[in-house]
């Protein structure tokens, strides 16, 4: 799993960066907060959630722990309702 990602913003679009981590380029989905935390060219340090699934692997960046947190409670919680 990659629980934590640092590393330097090379672009973003409406509902990703991707971020430089010793020349290994991470396309992830940022919440509101994360892309509030740094602009291209700026170092940024991410809490990450590594989903794998039949049909992808996506991985999802929050400003701090406690915004990751609340998604995988969200998260967990939709799993039960379907």
């Amino acid at each position: 799993m990659i629980a934590y990602v640092r590393g330097k913003v090379l672009a973003t679009t409406e509902e990703t960066m991707i971020v430089d981590v010793n020349g290994l380029g991470y396309e992830i989905y940022c919440s509101a907060g994360a892309f509030r935390k740094g602009t291209v060219g700026e170092i940024i340090e991410l809490h990450t959630y590594l989903q794998v699934k039949e049909d992808g692997i996506t991985l999802f960046g929050f400003a701090d722990p406690k915004e990751k947190e609340l998604f995988l409670k969200l998260f967990q919680l939709r799993t039960v309702l379907t």
